[in-house]
């Protein structure tokens, strides 16, 4: 289980605002789903590749965190775009 990233609330670095589409296919029972750039509408914070982020929906609400896979300046590169290396590989997502 995924579930000692849960344990590192209070030492997230950065957050990451999703869309609905993102939302959505995290919280799909199907298959498992990374977090992918095109459904990230917004970036706060600096984090570094392997530190905790939070992520939420555009509620404002929290549904998870995970370990970013690259920095918070590629991850502002990025945003929106198709065909880009995962945010948070579903290895290191953690969703409540």
């Amino acid at each position: 289980m995924k579930r000692w990233i849960a344990y590192a609330r209070g030492y997230e670095k950065g957050m990451v605002y999703i869309n609905e589409g993102a939302e959505t296919a995290l919280s799909s029972k199907e298959k498992a789903i990374s977090l992918l750039p095109i459904g990230i509408v917004k970036i706060e914070g600096d984090f570094e590749k392997g530190e905790i982020v939070k992520i939420r929906n555009q509620k404002n609400e929290d549904i998870g965190c995970g370990i970013a896979q690259y920095n918070s300046e590629k991850a502002q590169d990025v945003i929106g775009k198709k065909g880009a290396k995962p945010l948070i590989h579903y290895d290191y997502l953690f969703l409540e």
